[in-house]
């Protein structure tokens, strides 16, 4: 999947993130949609952005 901004496409971000690595690889070995792949999704998606190197709103507002 293609990356945006400062988020890199998925599988450079799984070739640099050993963390990010693992979560494809779990969730990607699920085989029904409903019970497992839509639960580890938000986890999935959560980590991608963390390799944007952004802080969050949060920490930003900290940061202030």
């Amino acid at each position: 999947m293609q990356g945006s901004g400062l988020v890199r496409d998925m599988c450079e971000v799984a070739s640099l993130d050993t963390a990010f690595a693992a979560a494809l690889t779990s969730y990607s070995a699920f085989t029904t949609r409903e019970e497992a792949q839509l639960g580890a999704l938000n986890d999935l998606l959560l980590e991608w952005g963390e390799t944007s190197g952004m802080p969050s709103a949060i920490d930003w507002a900290l940061a202030a």
